[in-house]
């Protein structure tokens, strides 16, 4: 009975692999195109100008608003449940040949800069504004302190690491995985823990 039921399941694998084959090697990419088709075009209706190349992963929700500045360079890729959310009159420049890996949340109130050639790892931080608290009250979810965030060329952000606002990360710098940032990085150096230190530089 084992050897006919295996038998059975055997030949209907031969008969269902085309299918398979066609679904997952082409109808996947098929998706994934097109998704990332439609998204193209609503952020240029949106007025965003957008070079050429641009990739979006899956569940990713990109908001911008009719006074928003964004700029997103050519070669991108915007991996699965990103989050970018650029505020009205905010600006989100993001050069070329830029990877931004699943679950990163992007949020401008004001102005976030990503230079050409960095790698923003899996479930990164990057707000360019914090809650208005004094201590003395509920924290507000409407007043927000806002400062500009600037990531120069060929940064590694690793995983989950918390860029805070107000913050220059120089050119060529690696910041280890769950690091928070919370001022300014200089170029070609490594930097890691909460809140982020120097580890080594050229």
């Amino acid at each position: 009975m084992m050897l006919l039921l295996n038998n059975i399941i055997k030949l209907v694998s031969y008969l269902v692999y085309p299918i398979w084959v066609f679904k997952n090697r082409y109808l996947v990419l098929f998706e994934s195109k097109l998704r990332s088709y439609l998204v193209y075009l609503n952020l240029e209706i949106s007025g965003c100008r957008l070079g050429s190349q641009l990739r979006i992963g899956k569940n990713t929700k990109i908001s911008v608003r009719d006074t928003s500045k964004v700029i997103i360079g050519n070669n991108v890729v915007i991996g699965e449940d990103v989050y970018i959310n650029v505020k009205a009159n905010a600006t989100l420049l993001i050069g070329n040949n830029v990877h931004i890996n699943k679950g990163t949340r992007i949020s401008s109130n004001e102005k976030i800069e990503i230079g050409d050639d960095t790698l923003i790892a899996p479930y990164c931080n990057i707000l360019d504004h914090n809650h208005v608290y004094d201590l003395q009250k509920p924290v507000s979810v409407y007043e927000f302190e806002n400062k500009q965030i600037l990531i120069g060329k060929g940064v590694w952000l690793g995983v989950r690491v918390q860029v805070n606002k107000g913050v220059r990360i120089g050119d060529y710098c690696v910041v280890g995985a769950n690091a928070v940032v919370t001022k300014d990085i200089q170029e070609s150096s490594v930097y890691g823990g909460i809140p982020a230190k120097l580890i080594k530089s050229l």
